[in-house]
């Protein structure tokens, strides 16, 4: 699968209202490689991504990193260890390095193949389904919750819980949506009708959750 098809997004955009806002909502941030499988449908996307408190991912800190596996017989599994710190990375350069001696002939190297096309056997899902935690800065005034929920409602967009982020100066207000699990197209769309809306100032921070 060629790298430019998968979705990336890094942690610059992350704010500390971002990491408040997760607090409230009891979960926390982490950067994510998500990959899902569905027959020959699958979804690949990598993103920071709101987890609740509960997941095993949530307590990986540090110089650790994690791999967590749902199987239809193992249910959960997760993998857990150093991934930077002196000794871990000076561990991977020495494997790499004996490895690429013993196959140089051969020149069978550990690598990953990026070919020009997906197989006409897979299908890429690029409108794939997650919650969203979206923090707007709005106008502190009568029909403005109303507003933004009907574009929300337009494009089939359920919201789960509305939080207000400090205290309001009468002028405007920072307001979280927490949706249910919605498709990114139909967020795309309600987003791009609610920054149109003469009620909201900004768009403050969109994050992906994962339950």
């Amino acid at each position: 699968m060629p790298i430019e098809v998968i979705y990336r997004e890094g942690i610059t955009k992350l704010t500390p209202a971002d990491f408040e806002t997760a607090q409230l909502l009891n979960y926390r941030i982490k950067l994510l490689a998500i990959g899902k499988k569905d027959g020959n449908r699958i979804e690949v996307r990598v993103h920071p991504t709101m987890i609740p408190n509960t997941h095993p991912l949530a307590s990986v800190r540090g110089v650790f990193n994690a791999i967590f596996l749902t199987g239809h017989a193992v249910d959960d599994v997760m993998l857990y260890g150093r991934g930077a710190g002196c000794m871990p990375t000076a561990s991977a350069v020495v494997s790499d390095i004996v490895y690429a001696c013993h196959h140089d002939k051969a020149h069978q190297y550990m690598t990953f193949v990026n070919e020009e096309s997906i197989s006409k056997e897979i299908e890429l899902v690029k409108d794939f389904q997650c919650i969203y935690c979206i923090r707007l800065n709005v106008a502190d005034k009568p029909g403005t919750m109303a507003a933004i929920a009907g574009a929300f409602a337009e494009q089939g967009v359920s919201l789960k819980s509305v939080i207000q982020l400090g205290e309001t100066d009468g002028v405007s207000s920072r307001i979280t949506f927490l949706t249910h699990a919605a498709s990114e197209y139909g967020v795309r769309e309600a987003l791009k009708r609610i920054e149109s809306l003469p009620c909201v100032n900004a768009l403050e921070s969109v994050i992906r959750a994962e339950e």
